[in-house]
């Protein structure tokens, strides 16, 4: 078995460390890692890339002159919903070339496999091609989120709780964006939402809390853009198999978290640890940058309870 991890880094290394301890833990309250998840391969089957972490550096501050808070917290004119291009959440829906697809339309997607083992991220420095509300083409305003509401509920906006906790971490107005995904990407920020309730619930918080287990979604892999964002959110180099780099910046990755019947509370930045590339959906482990801050605010205690609830025993330490 040790010739297996001859040619790892440090990094590597860690990461897998990480992963095992985190696999054990998870078994000592009862939840099989293997059981929730399957194999990874073919087209599906873990990168071969080296990544080197970049030294972290001072992000750039969001310019105020650029933050708007959503029209309807100023009072002002609210989205109209019944427009044909904007759903029940206020997703904007657009087909080829930017027209809008007006309500019970549909449209196709055809995705061509490309090289798995080259896979920069997106370019976000051109111009939105389709919606240019979409989150994706948006600022997010974590810090100033922070100020406000970390570790607090954010009130529903006429009962959207996604789309309230969306529009107070926009810094450029009400966004649209997928209702249905829990991962929302951002011009300059990840968004993760995790709902604490629901029969087979495994997205699980460890250490007192200081720790989250979360799983992606079933269809993704490694090499699915955004989980490449997630896994170098802290800034890195990466060298794939055929000699090419990506350069991936450091960006805030950030969690909500709603317990039935309520709002999303607002749990502030998450860190990478590690993640296990060798089973889908792909577990990843993550910690709590804000915990000190967190731990003493009561929607976020609630938060924790219900998870112990779920899982049927203390959240291990």
């Amino acid at each position: 078995m040790a010739a297996a991890w001859v040619d790892e880094s440090e990094y590597e290394r860690q990461r897998r460390e990480n992963i095992e301890a985190n696999a054990r833990l998870l078994l000592s309250l009862g939840l099989d890692t293997a059981a929730l998840t399957q194999r990874a391969l073919g087209s599906k089957a873990p990168l071969r890339q080296k990544a080197r972490r970049k030294p972290r550096s001072q992000r750039p501050p969001i310019d105020p002159s650029l933050c708007r808070r959503s029209s309807r917290l100023e009072g002002s004119n609210p989205v109209d919903y019944k427009d044909k291009a904007v759903e029940l959440d206020g997703t904007a829906r657009y087909g080829r070339g930017g027209s809008p697809i007006e309500a019970g339309q549909t449209s196709k997607r055809a995705r061509k496999q490309g090289n798995p083992t080259a896979l920069p991220p997106p370019d976000r420095g051109v111009a939105a091609v389709g919606n240019p509300r979409s989150c994706k083409f948006l600022l997010a305003d974590v810090e100033g989120l922070k100020a406000r509401s970390l570790g607090r509920i954010i009130e529903p906006l006429g009962g959207q709780v996604k789309r309230a906790a969306m529009e107070a971490l926009s810094a450029e107005g009400p966004p649209t964006f997928s209702r249905m995904s829990g991962i929302q990407e951002w011009k300059n920020a990840v968004a993760l939402f995790v709902n604490i309730y629901g029969d087979g619930y495994k997205n699980v918080f460890l250490k007192g809390g200081r720790e989250i287990t979360w799983f992606g979604q079933n269809s993704q892999w490694e090499g699915s853009p955004v989980l490449q964002r997630l896994i170098h959110s802290c800034g890195a180099e990466v060298t794939h198999d055929d000699g090419t780099k990506t350069d991936y910046p450091d960006i805030p990755v950030v969690l909500f978290c709603r317990i039935e019947g309520s709002g999303y509370v607002f749990c502030g930045e998450l860190e990478y640890i590690a993640h296990e590339p060798e089973r889908i959906p792909i577990r990843f482990v993550w910690a709590l940058a804000d915990y000190d801050s967190l731990q003493g605010q009561p929607d976020f205690v609630n938060v924790l309870d219900a998870c112990k609830d779920l899982v049927g025993t203390e959240i291990a330490d």
